[in-house]
């Protein structure tokens, strides 16, 4: 195997396995995620919140006000959701990250 090869393979692997991640083996991902848009965002009270992030921290899609379907707040930050699995994964990843 050549170099440019061998490189190309390493990139490859790296960006599967970072979109796969948070998986573990659940069916919320990519091929099948469905954005979960709140009917009305000013009933959500997300216009005004600037988040910690531009994208779901599981998922990685996009997340803005208009589209956050839930958020959770951590450390002063506010982290904004595509679903509510989306929120309640990264919950659980943070609790188990605290029994360690």
């Amino acid at each position: 195997m050549n170099r440019r090869t061998k490189i190309i393979y390493t990139i490859v692997l790296i960006i599967f396995t970072a979109c796969n991640a948070g998986d573990k083996g659940n069916i919320h991902n990519k091929e099948n995620h469905v954005m979960q848009m709140p009917a009305e965002t000013s009933k959500r009270g997300f216009e005004g919140i600037r988040f910690a992030s531009k994208r779901d921290t599981i998922c990685h899609m996009p997340v803005t006000n208009e589209t956050a379907a839930d958020t959770l707040v951590l450390d002063r930050k506010v982290y904004g959701f595509c679903s509510k699995e989306c929120k309640e994964n990264f919950a659980r990843i943070l609790k188990e990250q605290n029994k360690r």
